[in-house]
């Protein structure tokens, strides 16, 4: 059990961290859906464009943070196609 004071020093400590600290998770999941609503074939193509690009990088012998650059998009993408909602490829008919 916390007591008030511990309580009260996170409260104080959190309002005082950057917004993307403070963001709830659901805050973050929010980037990504104008990316879910591109079809799949345009986020694949986008993502292999970002890993081609960043193997360019890694080729170049480039350093490590802009590698990490070059495919960061590719998580992105990776993750508006894993976190899109799963519909039924056909719709059941109205009665």
């Amino acid at each position: 059990m916390h007591s008030a004071p511990q309580v009260a020093t996170l409260r104080r400590s959190v309002g005082r961290a950057p917004a993307p600290v403070r963001a709830p998770a659901g805050a973050v999941g929010g980037a990504t859906n104008p990316l879910q609503a591109l079809p799949d074939s345009t986020l694949r193509w986008l993502a292999a464009s970002s890993v081609g690009l960043g193997a360019g990088f890694f080729l170049a012998e480039a350093p490590r943070l802009v590698v990490a650059a070059g495919v960061a998009p590719a998580l992105v993408m990776g993750a508006a196609m894993i976190a899109r909602p799963i519909e039924p490829a056909v719709r059941p008919k109205a009665r």
